[in-house]
C-alpha cells in the first residue's frame, strides 16, 4: 500500500531533539523544532512545496531532495548541514515550479538535475550557486538572471543539456565558471537550446 498525500499538506518535525526525515512525498516540510534532523540516505524525499529547515543540523549525506511544485515560484534558503560549506546532497527540480536560492550563496555536494520547472539562480539580488557534481539539464529551464543583478554559477562537475532551456533573461552580468581543479571537466549538449535572451554577459 502507497500513502496518498495532498500535496498541500503540511509535515512539521516540532522536537528539540534528533529526528530522521524518512523518504517520502510531503506537502510543506518544517523544522519548528530546530531540532538535528538526519536525512535518508537513499530515495527521494519529495517536497512540493516550501522547506523550512529550521536551525537545527541537518545530515544530508546520500540523500536526494526533489522539488516537485507544480505551480508557484518557492525560495531555496540555505541551512546548517553536515555537506559544509555546501547544504543539500543531491538536488531535483521537477515539476511547473520556479525556485530560486536569491540572494544567497547555495551548494549541493552532489548532482543537480532540472528536469522540468524552472530554476532561477538569481531573481534581482547577488547569488551563487555552487555544485559539486554533474549538473544536469534534461528538461524544463535554467535561468541564471531575470533581474538587474546577475548570478554566479560555479560549476565543479560536468555539465550536460540533453533538452529543455539555459537562459538569461535580464541584462544583468553573470557568471558561469567551470573550477573542477584535477583531471577532466566534461561540457555537452546533445540538445535543448541556450541562450541570452537578456543580453549582458
Amino acid at each position: 500500500y502507497t500513502p496518498v498525500v495532498n500535496a498541500a499538506s503540511i509535515f512539521d518535525f516540532t522536537s528539540a531533539g534528533a529526528q530522521s526525515i524518512p523518504a517520502f512525498f510531503y506537502g510543506q516540510l518544517n523544522n519548528t523544532g530546530n531540532g538535528n534532523r538526519t536525512w535518508a540516505s537513499s530515495g527521494i524525499i519529495d517536497i512540493n512545496q516550501n522547506f523550512s529547515p529550521g536551525t537545527g543540523t541537518h545530515t544530508v549525506t546520500g540523500s536526494t531532495v526533489r522539488f516537485s511544485a507544480t505551480t508557484g515560484t518557492f525560495s531555496l534558503v540555505n541551512f546548517t548541514s553536515s555537506a559544509a560549506p555546501r547544504h543539500y546532497n543531491n538536488i531535483i527540480f521537477n515539476g511547473g515550479g520556479t525556485w530560486t536560492p536569491n540572494g544567497i550563496t547555495l551548494g549541493a555536494a552532489g548532482t543537480v538535475n532540472v528536469t522540468s520547472g524552472t530554476l532561477v539562480v538569481s531573481f534581482g539580488a547577488s547569488t551563487t550557486l555552487n555544485v559539486d557534481g554533474t549538473f544536469t539539464i534534461d528538461g524544463g529551464t535554467l535561468n541564471m538572471a531575470s533581474g538587474a543583478l546577475g548570478a554566479v554559477l560555479n560549476l565543479f562537475g560536468d555539465f550536460t543539456i540533453s533538452s529543455g532551456n539555459f537562459v538569461k533573461t535580464s541584462t544583468g552580468t553573470s557568471s558561469i565558471n567551470f573550477v573542477k581543479s584535477t583531471g577532466v571537466q566534461n561540457i555537452s549538449q546533445s540538445g535543448g537550446s541556450i541562450t541570452n535572451a537578456g543580453g549582458g554577459t
